[in-house]
């Protein structure tokens, strides 16, 4: 079975970014939304900081994003956490471009768009993903870089 780790470098107002990487050696750049204690839909998800959550990923129908979609099963208290393509998860509380509603984006770079700190060739980076991945169903470790 393949597995996946997502450690997380920055949470900053501009997002949450880092790097996902797959035990078969493929890796992307990633974004979340910034870590504001797991509240659905305006932070990235568990673990909170100094923590280790693993997660079991499977493809899913999803309405927003197609057939397949690779969502993450049983985040607590979180619902429709899918990997997809997205450039930004910024704090719209203080007036910064968001796509993501606590969904984990996969990119090819960091970098800047429109004045903020960004994930660059998303969709590019998602077929990638999606390619390699195949439908497989996966374990995710999310972790904080140390």
């Amino acid at each position: 079975m393949i597995t996946a780790s997502l450690v997380r470098s920055q949470s900053t107002d501009d997002g949450t970014f880092g790097k996902f990487t797959l035990s078969t050696g493929e890796s992307w750049c990633c974004l979340e939304l910034p870590w504001k204690d797991n509240h659905p839909q305006t932070s990235c998800i568990l673990p909170g900081p100094g923590d280790t959550a693993t997660y079991t990923v499977k493809t899913i129908n999803s309405p927003k994003h197609g057939n397949p979609t690779y969502q993450v099963q049983d985040v607590p208290n979180r619902s429709m956490v899918e990997i997809h393509s997205a450039n930004f998860a910024g704090d719209e509380s203080k007036g910064l471009h968001c796509q993501l509603l606590g969904c984990i984006a996969l990119g090819k770079s960091i970098g800047i768009l429109e004045d903020q700190q960004a994930l660059l060739n998303s969709k590019v980076a998602v077929k990638e993903f999606m390619d390699i991945l195949n439908g497989e169903v996966f374990e995710l470790t999310i972790s904080w870089d140390k």
